[in-house]
């Protein structure tokens, strides 16, 4: 038995480093490369980077075609740190519940046309043709998704922050747009491919394993550019009259589990999945490309 188990090692170690071979590689399976999006503008339509939101996030709810964003990066050209976030009427788009920890993570949100949630509760609408402002705030935890209840009207909210900050989602979009190529690409692990080569035949599953993949690959450039995603705390039940300690270890506990549950992704994205938190190809190179 373990002359078995080690022949069968040995042979997956062989078979895994000759299917890592470029040559053999290609042979094997039909290579691509990740788009150069370096002076890509807008990015139309983005799918699997959307979160329903609270009172949609039933087992019964599935994203469908209006559930998309749309990032344009034409105003980085002349003013860098801007971009204008699109929504069709009805999108459940949403961004996460999130936080910075620096200045340079934070932005400050014009609406532009519509109404869109900002904030832990704000619901900030545009009226009269008039744009409203709202900035985060550092360790702050803010969310930004437009008003899915108008049906008729597409929305639209300009984001204007540092170089960094419009960097980093110029990296997010091309990632999400790349989400089925990473599975054809020379660096992904064989055993990647022919998992997805067979859980691809079934349209459904192979869409939950493209988006799931994509969600490690997001998170673990969420950690490289300063976006801590909520992912709970640790309550303390207390009668005392005074709860200021407490209340200060359990917003310590939300900034110490978020960075815990980013740092787990980034390691399966890193040793597992083959996947780095930034790639030269997404780098912009139309004003914001320098920190």
């Amino acid at each position: 038995m373990f002359i078995i188990i080690s022949s069968v090692t040995v042979a997956l170690f062989a078979a895994h480093k000759l299917l890592g071979v470029r040559f053999i590689h290609s042979w094997v399976w039909t290579c691509k490369s990740r788009t150069n999006t370096s002076r890509q503008l807008r990015f139309e339509r983005l799918q699997r980077y959307s979160v329903a939101p609270a009172d949609r996030k039933s087992s019964s709810y599935r994203p469908t075609s209006v559930d998309v964003i749309t990032y344009d990066f034409t105003p980085s050209v002349t003013n860098p740190g801007t971009v204008i976030v699109e929504a069709p009427p009805g999108s459940h788009w949403e961004c996460p519940l999130h936080l910075h920890l620096t200045e340079g993570g934070c932005n400050t949100f014009r609406v532009v046309k519509g109404e869109w949630m900002i904030g832990p509760l704000v619901r900030i609408p545009c009226s009269d043709g008039l744009p409203v402002y709202t900035t985060e705030s550092i360790k702050t935890w803010t969310w930004l998704s437009p008003r899915y209840r108008l049906k008729d009207t597409p929305q639209s909210i300009e984001v204007t922050g540092s170089v960094g900050a419009r960097r980093a989602d110029h990296m997010l979009c091309s990632m999400v747009q790349d989400a089925e190529t990473y599975f054809s690409l020379d660096q992904t692990p064989p055993w990647v491919k022919m998992a997805y080569g067979i859980l691809c035949l079934v349209p459904k599953v192979r869409e939950w394993v493209v988006t799931k993949v994509l969600w490690i690959q997001l998170r673990a450039a969420f950690r490289q550019y300063d976006i801590l995603e909520y992912r709970g705390r640790i309550n303390i039940p207390c009668l005392m009259y005074t709860t200021e300690p407490i209340d200060r270890f359990e917003r310590w506990s939300e900034v110490a589990i978020a960075k815990a549950y980013l740092w787990w992704n980034e390691w399966l994205a890193r040793f597992i999945f083959g996947m780095r938190s930034r790639y030269p190809e997404y780098e912009p190179s139309y004003g914001v490309k320098e920190l």
